[in-house]
């Protein structure tokens, strides 16, 4: 809890700060984003159980992939958005370097899990009317980029992720 004297320091940060301050402008985006995303887990995550349910036979490198998806899922767009929220609401001047990290590695898990994944499962891949590079995986890759490409930029160079994130 910040005293009144770094409050009052605070306000005067603001007032001399240079562009906008405060939890707003296009601020809401990522906002949005983090908050929508543990929901999203939870609809990622639930299609890999049937996988596992053991109706497939699957090799032990498989069925490590998918609870290794699984886990690095919930902690990717469950867990760390959590986090990465309360450094947003407290303010704290990690929450730039946290976002652009959590951005990246979702980028980074993305095109890992593709190769990997490819890998284990070419098999099943290479077998005639199964498709690996579909519309979902392209776009999944595309909006991760794409997020990257934008928020990355925005969290490096916005006056206001500058002027509102100073604890």
């Amino acid at each position: 809890m910040a005293t009144l004297q770094e409050l009052r320091e605070r306000d005067r940060l603001a007032a001399t700060a240079r562009g906008p301050v405060g939890l707003g402008g296009w601020l809401i985006l990522p906002l949005l984003g983090l908050i929508l995303s543990p929901l999203y887990c939870f609809f990622i995550v639930k299609e890999f159980f049937p996988i596992l349910d053991g109706t497939l036979a699957l090799t032990s490198a498989q069925t490590i992939l998918i609870w290794f998806e699984i886990v690095l899922n919930v902690i990717l767009l469950g867990i760390a958005p959590i986090v990465i929220l309360m450094l947003f609401f407290q303010q704290k001047r990690t929450f730039p370097i946290f976002h652009m990290a959590w951005m990246c590695g979702n980028l980074v898990f993305i095109l890992v899990d593709l190769l990997v994944a490819y890998n284990l499962f070419r098999d099943y891949y290479d077998s005639p009317g199964v498709v690996f590079w579909d519309t979902e995986t392209t776009q999944t890759l595309v909006r991760a980029a794409i997020g990257v490409a934008i928020w990355v930029p925005y969290m490096m160079n916005s006056a206001r992720v500058r002027n509102t994130f100073v604890n």
